[in-house]
């Protein structure tokens, strides 16, 4: 049985999303017994094998006039926020956390108002 695109898509973003929320709760008690740098190494280690897997995979053509923003968004993406992340959760319950990542979604957008000059429509 064959998924369309759209729920391959959705079922790829439902299994990430699910990982994610899953990575808060779960960092306290990574940090109790590991370093928290330790810990982001990891991070950066899992995802770095996943993403090279895949290119290998799927080898997509290499977008050479985006490359310096891909390695800017990927410094933060895979070094940056999980680094932040995982030295907070040291000193701060999960669910404050999970107050800042709520907040997330808001601060990508106002980013992009700021940055990028786009534009949220009203619906």
């Amino acid at each position: 049985m064959l998924l369309s695109r759209e729920t391959l898509g959705f079922l790829i973003g439902l299994v990430a999303i699910a990982i994610f929320g899953a990575s808060l709760p779960s960092t306290p008690l990574a940090v109790a017994a590991l370093d928290p740098w330790f810990v982001t190494a990891l991070r950066m280690t899992v995802a770095g094998v996943v993403a090279v897997s895949l290119l290998v995979i799927w080898r997509p053509a290499l977008p050479r006039a985006h490359l310096g923003r891909l390695i800017a968004i990927a410094l933060c993406i895979v070094i940056g926020f999980p680094a932040i992340m995982t030295v907070a959760m040291v000193s701060v319950p999960a669910a404050h956390g999970g107050v800042v990542l709520g907040l997330l979604p808001l601060a990508t957008m106002i980013g992009a108002v700021i940055f990028a000059g786009e534009r949220p429509s009203a619906s």
